[in-house]
């Protein structure tokens, strides 16, 4: 019962972030939408499931960890439908991949410097 309610719930909020991309003609995909609005609710409610036991999301994300490579068929064979088209496009494909893949290693740095140097900060101040 806690599978089906919580994938009710996955499924209400990828609704209702289509709903939302709909109505306002928004250039950003309704399931994005949708997973900012679960994140900002699951923020929200944290205290109230204090426990793992009573969080639903908690026994359906392992049942779906579990058959994740399953999900991802559908990618690859979609990629060997498209074959001809990201052979043709394999250097700016290539060149967008490592860029992209460089600035998120430069980001994450940055960012967990700024992070530890605020902790220092703070535990400093607590001593």
């Amino acid at each position: 019962m806690k599978i089906i309610l919580s994938f009710a719930i996955l499924l209400l909020y990828q609704l209702i972030g289509n709903f939302i991309q709909d109505l306002f003609h928004l250039p950003i995909p309704g399931t994005v939408i949708g997973m900012v609005l679960l994140f900002f609710s699951l923020i929200l409610t944290r205290r109230r499931f204090r426990h793992t036991h009573t969080n639903p999301f908690i026994h359906f994300s392992l049942k779906l960890l579990r058959i994740m490579p399953i999900l991802y068929v559908p990618a690859g064979v979609g990629i060997m439908q498209y074959f001809g088209i990201i052979g043709s496009q394999s250097i700016p494909i290539i060149g967008t991949l490592v860029l992209s893949a460089l600035l998120s290693m430069v980001f994450t740095a940055y960012f967990m410097t700024f992070l530890l140097k605020k902790l220092e900060k703070s535990g400093a101040s607590h001593d």
